[in-house]
């Protein structure tokens, strides 16, 4: 996953089921409210996500 804009509950299902809260590599290229926004919402509602590589 390259950044995390805006976290929708369309993501957080695919996030939940297709990626299995599972993601191999999560790259956050700059600190603006449009690259990292969803990423503490995604943090916060999947606290069992596994991130294998940041």
């Amino acid at each position: 996953m390259v950044d995390c804009g805006k976290y929708t509950e369309e993501i957080d299902g695919f996030v939940r089921t297709e990626l299995k809260n599972k993601i191999d590599f999560l790259i956050v290229t700059h600190i603006d409210n449009d690259h990292i926004n969803g990423l503490v919402t995604m943090m916060t509602r999947n606290r069992d996500l596994m991130i294998n590589h940041h």
